[in-house]
């Protein structure tokens, strides 16, 4: 029979469940003791093989033949997505608290976890039936490989594994860009002796514009629209109702398009009190902000639209998970940032025609007679979409409660309506983190309007 081997099943499944309360509790001791004890147990994860695991069998032997039982499957596919989750989590934490990922996406040789209906079966018979009728599943990181080369979904995967794929591009992307952020990457090797300072230089490198990572980053959004699609159509069986997937898809918009850690440099600056709003001009967080509205321009309303549905899903299709505080809490981050930069609403010229899937520059001496603006929070056709993504400096990004959010106090009216959505968020004690945060945050701006006025 199945064995547990050493370490037992259920101290992995609490010591799991314990670590996500502990970091979304809101406290800073709890947080700082769960991802300390996080790395111990993707050890202890790693030793029992719960994601590397290629030529793991789903039979098992009895008197020299083999067969598969609903207990054994149940056990092994158990462990397997119980793997994945702690995969997923270190995806997870790395964006959502700036930490150290633990797991490669090389790792993850399992088979990706069953789908939904045949993990959840409530009887041995329709289990056998349902899982007899399925196919085999290619593991995580061959799932992956065929998103990116043949654009499309392996079949039979579930919600759960849906999600893992959205990560994986996420995961893959991030690996990309730690390639081309080290200076050793932009140098050729020679057998020549050279000085060190003078070979590597001392620029940090725009990665928007560099050919190869936004080649990358392009594939990788064209992968999250093939996952939408799908998601679309199980909101479509579902008479317009969101599933959960949804608001990975949106967020990871977000996270491969947004300068996540400028943003939270920044925020946490001005609320500290390191700087003032004047000051910010003097920072390096806003230069580079500043730098992915004007130059960066169409992935940054594209990032904005995704902001504005975080928004939405949350308003109405909340399911309370750990990870709706984070996708609130950078959802209004972005939609901030985009509506305090001037270059929000002038034409520009991007320096990288990488970005621009159309590859179309407007022209400001033809008028415009479209839509002059959109709805940030609230569902819109893909073709209202696409023209907020090319001519959005000429529209305005409405949001509920806000109004423009490029006016003089919608920056400000932002951040306290993401507040109020975190407010109601009050599984997670962390929310109450965030929301203290982007308050903080809305007041400094409060204080600039108030100079100005």
């Amino acid at each position: 029979m199945f064995s547990l081997d050493k370490v037992p099943f259920w101290y992995l499944q609490a010591s799991t469940l314990n670590c996500i309360g502990l970091l979304h509790s809101g406290s800073n001791s709890g947080k700082e003791a769960a991802l300390r004890n996080f790395g111990e147990l993707v050890y202890m994860a790693r030793s029992e093989k719960l994601v590397y695991d290629p030529n793991g069998p789903d039979t098992a032997s009895y008197g020299g033949s083999t067969q598969t039982t609903w207990e054994y499957w149940t056990e092994k596919e158990g462990r397997r997505r119980l793997g994945y989750l702690l995969w997923l989590l270190d995806c997870t934490f790395s964006y959502e608290f700036d930490a150290r990922e633990h797991m490669s996406l090389n790792e993850c040789q399992a088979p990706l976890p069953a789908a939904e209906n045949i993990w959840e079966a409530e009887s041995e018979q329709s289990w056998l039936t349902l899982y007899e009728n399925s196919s085999e599943l290619e593991s995580l990181y061959t799932a992956t490989q065929t998103m990116y080369i043949e654009k499309r979904i392996s079949p039979g995967i579930g919600e759960f594994s849906q999600i893992l794929l959205i990560h994986a591009l996420q995961r893959r992307t991030r690996e990309v860009a730690s390639y081309f952020n080290d200076p050793l990457s932009s140098w050729t090797p020679t057998a020549k002796k050279q000085q060190r300072d003078s070979a590597l230089g001392h620029e940090t490198p725009w990665l928007p514009s560099h050919p190869i990572y936004a080649k990358w980053r392009n594939s990788a959004c064209d992968c999250l629209d093939i996952l939408h699609w799908t998601a679309n159509e199980t909101i479509a069986r579902a008479a317009g109702s969101e599933h959960p997937t949804v608001l990975h898809l949106h967020l990871a918009r977000i996270v491969l398009l947004v300068p996540v850690l400028e943003l939270r440099e920044l925020s946490k600056s001005l609320i500290q009190g390191t700087i003032t709003w004047t000051e910010r001009h003097n920072t390096s967080s806003w230069h580079c902000i500043t730098r992915w509205v004007k130059h960066d321009q169409f992935k940054a309303r594209l990032a904005v639209i995704h902001a504005g549905s975080v928004l939405w899903h949350i308003r109405r299709y909340s399911a309370k998970t750990f990870h709706e505080p984070i996708a609130v809490f950078l959802a209004t981050l972005t939609l901030w940032a985009y509506g305090s930069c001037p270059g929000a609403t002038i034409m520009t010229t991007s320096n990288n025609n990488n970005n621009n899937p159309q590859q179309h520059q407007p022209n400001p001496l033809i008028p415009l007679h479209q839509p002059t603006f959109v709805h940030l929070d609230r569902p819109c056709d893909d073709e209202l979409i696409q023209l907020f993504v090319r001519e959005g400096h000429r529209m305005k990004g409405n949001m509920t409660g806000v109004g423009d959010i490029c006016d003089q106090y919608g920056p400000e009216k932002v951040l306290r309506e993401g507040a109020r959505i975190l407010s109601d968020l009050t599984v997670w004690g962390i929310s109450r983190s965030f929301g203290t945060m982007l308050t903080g945050l809305a007041d400094r701006v409060s204080c600039d309007n108030a100079v100005r006025a």
